[in-house]
């Protein structure tokens, strides 16, 4: 099953073997000579490694050696990985890989493949295997229907082709569990996958013909257009080929880092269903899994932080009520059926300013202490201490009851993760200080001043590791510092390739740091010094969780939710893991399970494009190669997209690092210059900003999730107006604490959009509104909610388009409102069980809506609608392009991605013809693509900027 394709087997072997068969000797003249020849040939090769691949014989080799290996899969089967090299190879997930060869005997290795009617995710194929035997009931469909959709999604985000199965995808969303159709249903519905796979059929990528370029770069510096009118439209040329230049890693929120314990690794995961698993130190294989059977991911969180291990417990966090703490069996993974009367302390952060004593084993609250600022570290118990610090400088010291101990104040906000030892605590601030404690009554022992200082980042240090009577801590200025423990006093300090966020390991003597881009080094820590062994690029997508050393190998998880093994040896990688379940296939990683996070909308200007996303970043990337200028880091989710203007970039964040998305958090406004990132401005006093703002004549234009809009001064940042989206509605008469749902508060999630004189945005009061942008006046309002919830405006920013806006009405409409007197002079229904939640694309005498259905649980399908503005007549419509995503309009051509589909498509924007298709990997989410030159630019949800020409 493996071919060498690298240097040919060693020649000499073969020449020997021509010389006994040459001469015609006696044979005992032959057996001595075939003696003498195996005596050569043992000398040979006494240096060298035999190497074997599926039990075939490679040949010799000298150590270091590369040879660059070739699976051969049966027909039929699909690759799963290399095995038997214990890091040596480059890739053991890629058919082709190189292995590095060793200074051993013998080395043996072996491809593994699998019958390709088989989803290769062992639950989800021992469930098929069950229900051909023991069909699913009414008791056990759930897990069933939860494990389908699992396999569905993989299927769809490999690219399979789907289409012959939505009436069946219908039918799945129409029946619930307690319907006693469901089983029955179910099991019809994993059979029809298994043909599927069996046949192979996948929508196939498909190329455009390459134009020479016109050389016309228009900025696309707001939310879907060039000019804040969200059209969709640019002079530009766009795509023509189909083709990617580049695509740059843009990954989501995580810094959790496995717990390792007796040769296993505990991980909760940010997944609907499969929330948390436990897997062997060594070979990665899955030892149990834990599930929740979620569908939705709107109505089911999976957990963001690291589990907590007890003696024969784990306990997983998936939100901030105590129903949401799941109290595991350590060695199942079932719910723990132990003795729960005791208590068994933990604490953790709620709505960002609440510390939460709670026990273990229940999940319970014990005690809950309010505190006025938000915190910025996790709460860190340390025998009968719990520390925890807040961003405005102060730090706390708790017994375990909740009793305060002492507070001490710093002349920074405290942000990161603190270590300890025994009588001393090492507390990180939150831009260039770091401070030793006296553990016992929170006094300063030393402080220590970072030479750098980087305001791009909302955490400054790594956790500090201690070593002896050494620490090590890395620095988001890239540096890595080596301490004297006792004073403070600087030992060393080394430069690395990017910011280090994740804490430092030790193995085996020596030390290994892993910096946000990716990239791992081993220092030698002899001499007081670190002297670099080698360093390697282990990840493609940033790293933020810290490192964990096992027995054989260093540990890490990325932000494209992969857990890895790495060799301590060579850097490479050994076995991975999906925190988020799925599989690799030709280097891409598709998730079968789902996680939460909207996606971010790129913009351009002058040859940089800037995209915010769930990661809590933004970052400005170079158009022509892809390469990262610049990064700034908030902590949270930013909003849809930034807006440039003025020479600066402008956006909001949602929440806190706390959050799944922040709606406690105050939240704050930037503006940054566009060259370098530093701040020019910031403020909080906008609070939770999901928009991008809208900009006209020096001011900006946005909402937050309160339901405020307000003009801003673009230079200042100084608030010119303000008014309150949900005055006069229901949504006003509700209290303060009422629990945030989808239409409460009266939060503007339509991003606005302006022409000479006038705002217009929509809120979740149900009305969209027309503000003087002088002044803040109404100048109308028009209600296109119902009174209490749904079908509110949402995410479908209106667009602006011959004297009419094009809004989003009942997540199933599309309307046209006169902008001079708000009145709804057109509507179009989305067919029967469709949401329309989109931006409206418009351009010479064409409007384009999208439609989506079951877009949160089982994606079936979504396609775009062509319409004369003018008759409103529809002129064509085509699958797999729209549903929380609009197109954009270059040239002849409309381009888009979808949410029910992993490619970005262009087709005619006449008659719908079929131009290109590129399979990003990936669907899209509540974002849209920009139009720059001759290239187009996407964030898909398998965590990759695209730039394709």
């Amino acid at each position: 099953m493996g071919e060498h394709v690298g240097s040919p087997v060693p020649n000499r072997i073969k020449f020997l073997e021509g010389i006994s068969n040459f001469f015609t000797f006696p044979n005992t003249m032959k057996n001595l000579l075939l003696f003498f020849i195996l005596i050569f040939c043992i000398s040979c090769h006494s240096n060298q490694t035999k190497v074997e691949v599926d039990g075939q014989l490679l040949g010799y080799y000298d150590a270091g050696e590369q040879i660059t290996l070739k699976a051969n899969i049966p027909s039929g089967n699909q690759f799963l990985k290399w095995s038997g090299a214990e890091g040596l190879l480059s890739d053991p997930y890629a058919k082709t890989t190189t292995l590095e060869v060793p200074a051993k005997k013998i080395i043996s290795l072996r491809s593994a493949s699998t019958a390709q009617n088989l989803s290769g995710i062992d639950d989800i194929d021992l469930t098929f295997e069950k229900i051909q035997t023991k069909p699913t009931t009414i008791n056990n469909v759930k897990a069933h229907r939860a494990a389908l959709y699992r396999w569905w999604r993989l299927m769809w985000r490999k690219g399979y082709d789907l289409s012959d199965l939505q009436p069946l995808a219908d039918q799945l969303l129409k029946v619930k569990n307690d319907n006693p159709k469901a089983p029955a249903l179910v099991d019809s519905a994993f059979g029809a996958l298994s043909l599927l796979q069996s046949q192979d059929i996948k929508i196939t990528e498909k190329q455009g013909r390459l134009q020479s370029f016109k050389g016309q770069k228009t900025n696309w510096n707001f939310y879907n257009g060039t000019d804040g009118h969200h059209t969709g439209y640019s002079p530009d040329q766009g795509a023509t080929e189909g083709k990617a230049v580049w695509r740059f890693a843009k990954g989501y929120y995580s810094n959790a880092s496995p717990v390792l314990k007796d040769g296993k690794l505990y991980f909760s995961t940010p997944a609907i269903d499969v929330m948390a698993m436990c897997l062997d130190e060594n070979t990665g294989e899955t030892i149990w899994k834990a599930r929740q059977y979620g569908e939705n991911f709107y109505e089911v969180h999976g957990s963001r932080w690291a589990p907590v291990l007890g003696d024969k417990h784990i306990t997983v966090r998936t939100d901030y009520s105590p129903e949401s703490i799941k109290v595991l069996d350590k060695a199942t993974g079932k719910p723990f059926a132990g003795d729960t009367t005791k208590i068994v302390p933990f604490a953790y952060v709620r709505k960002g300013n609440q510390l939460v004593f709670a026990n273990q084993l229940t999940g319970g609250d014990l005690k809950v202490i309010k505190n006025s600022a938000y915190y910025g570290t996790k709460p860190l118990i340390s025998e009968d201490n719990l520390l925890i610090g807040d961003r405005s400088g102060h730090l706390f010291c708790y017994d375990l009851n909740g009793k305060l101990k002492w507070k001490q104040k710093f002349e920074q906000g405290i942000v990161g993760k603190i270590s300890v030892n025994k009588k001393e605590a090492f507390i990180p601030g939150a831009t260039d200080k770091l401070y030793k404690i006296n553990l016992s009554t929170g006094e300063i022992v030393w402080t220590f001043t970072s030479i750098s200082r980087l305001e791009h980042a909302d955490q400054f240090f790594s956790q500090p590791l201690l070593l002896g009577d050494k620490l090590v801590v890395g620095t988001a200025a890239a540096q890595v510092f080596l301490l004297d423990q006792k004073t403070g006093k600087q030992l060393h300090e080394t430069k690395v390739g990017d910011w280090v966020r994740a804490q430092p390991q030790v193995f085996d003597g020596d030390l290994y740091v892993v910096d946000y881009s990716g990239k791992m080094y081993r220092f030698n820590l002899a001499n007081a010094g670190l002297n670099l062994k080698w360093k390697k690029q282990v990840s493609t997508h940033p790293i933020t969780a810290d490192l964990v050393a096992g027995k054989k190998y260093i540990y890490t998880a990325n932000q494209q939710w992969v857990l890895q093994a790495i060799s301590p040896e060579t850097g490479n990688t050994v076995w991975k893991k999906g925190i988020v379940e799925g599989q690799w296939e030709d280097g891409n990683f598709h998730m079968a399970d789902w996680a939460g996070g909207l996606l971010g909308s790129p913009v351009v200007a002058d040859g940089i494009a800037y995209i915010g996303g769930p990661d809590g970043f933004v970052n400005a990337v170079d158009v022509e190669t892809g390469k990262e200028i610049w990064k700034f880091e908030v902590g949270s989710t930013i909003s849809i997209a930034p807006m440039v203007a003025e020479g600066k970039v402008f956006f909001g964040y949602l929440g806190a690092n706390t959050e799944h998305y922040g709606y406690n958090h105050p939240g704050e406004v930037f503006a940054l210059d566009a060259k370098t990132g530093d701040v020019v401005w910031r403020n909080k006093e906008y609070a939770r900003v999901w928009v991008a703002p809208a900009y006209k004549d020096g001011k900006l234009f946005f909402g937050n999730t309160d339901g405020d809009f307000f003009g801003v001064n673009a230079d200042t940042g100084q608030k010119l107006w303000s008014f309150y989206t949900g005055k006069g509605t229901i949504k006003a008469t509700l209290p303060k604490d009422t629990p945030f749902t989808h239409g409460y508060p009266a939060g503007v999630y339509s991003v606005p959009v302006v022409d000479e004189n006038t705002v217009y945005t929509g809120s979740w009061s149900g009305f969209y509104y027309a503000f003087d942008q002088q002044t803040g006046k109404v100048r109308w309002r028009t209600k296109t909610g119902f009174h209490d919830w749904g079908g509110l405006p949402d995410s479908a920013a209106p667009t602006l388009w011959k004297g009419k806006l094009y809004v989003q009405k009942f997540g199933s409409r599309i309307a046209a409102i006169d902008i001079k007197t708000g009145q709804i002079t057109w509507e179009w229904n989305a067919p029967r069980g469709y949401l329309q939640n989109a931006t409206v694309a418009a351009h010479d005498g064409v409007l384009y809506g999208s439609i989506v259905r079951g877009v949160t649980k089982l994606p079936m399908r979504s396609a775009i609608y062509a319409f004369d503005d003018q008759t409103h007549e529809q002129l064509w419509t085509a699958d797999g392009m729209g549903g929380l995503t609009a197109p954009v309009i270059a040239g002849d051509q409309v381009i888009g991605g979808s949410s029910a589909d992993v490619f970005l498509t262009s087709r005619n924007r006449k008659t719908g013809e079929l131009l290109w298709r590129y399979n990003m990997g990936g669907e899209m989410l509540e974002n849209v693509p920009a139009v720059y030159g001759n290239k187009v630019f996407a964030l898909s949800k398998n965590g990759y900027l695209h730039a394709v020409k």
